[in-house]
């Protein structure tokens, strides 16, 4: 079940944080040094990525597949109909190197954006949704702003549409922030 769930821009975002026991956050710290080391990843002026047409570790894939499922849970709890078939594509893994940040991104043609922090501080690189259009949407107690911060927690997860423009604002730790990004797409 999520942690919460509440509308940006007006859409629905899902967050929440998996209880990952001890041995498997230790499985995946290791995963995350093999993937590190063996060439996988492509260098950039912000950190790494690695190419989303290679597999990930064993372990992160059964974390993909545990994303996937969580989303399946809590969209049909708002709106997916029951038997909606989803598709994971393309996982891949963002690594913010301290005192960089990973710019703004949308992904046109799924249907769903997702996150999970692998490796972060209370000082990470905070995922950011930002709305460039001047639509004003407001209740009656405030107007929602132009621009929504989610904070890092390792193994925090969120779900949310892909036409919401987002990034990862600046790593102000001293560890670089790895995070498992992956989109959905829905079979009919």
């Amino acid at each position: 079940m999520p942690k919460t769930v509440y509308s940006v821009f007006p859409n629905y975002v899902f967050e929440g944080t998996f209880p990952i026991p001890s041995r498997l956050r230790k499985s995946i710290r290791n995963e995350l040094e093999i993937i590190a080391s063996d060439g996988r990843t492509l260098e950039t002026n912000f950190g790494s990525l690695t190419n989303k047409n290679i597999p990930l570790e064993e372990e992160i894939q059964k974390l993909t597949l545990l994303a996937g499922n969580q989303f399946t849970t809590d969209a049909s709890k708002v709106f997916l109909e029951k038997g909606s078939q989803i598709q994971i594509c393309n996982p891949y893994l963002i690594s913010i190197n301290p005192g960089h940040i990973y710019p703004v991104q949308f992904e046109p043609c799924r249907w769903y954006n997702a996150c999970v922090w692998l490796q972060t501080t209370n000082k990470g690189s905070m995922l950011y949704f930002e709305d460039f259009s001047a639509k004003s949407f407001s209740d009656r107690h405030s107007t929602q702003d132009h621009t929504h911060n989610i904070e890092p927690e390792e193994f925090k997860y969120v779900f949310w549409p892909t036409n919401v423009p987002w990034g990862h604002g600046p790593n102000l730790s001293m560890l670089d922030t790895i995070v498992l990004h992956m989109t959905f797409i829905i079979q009919e």
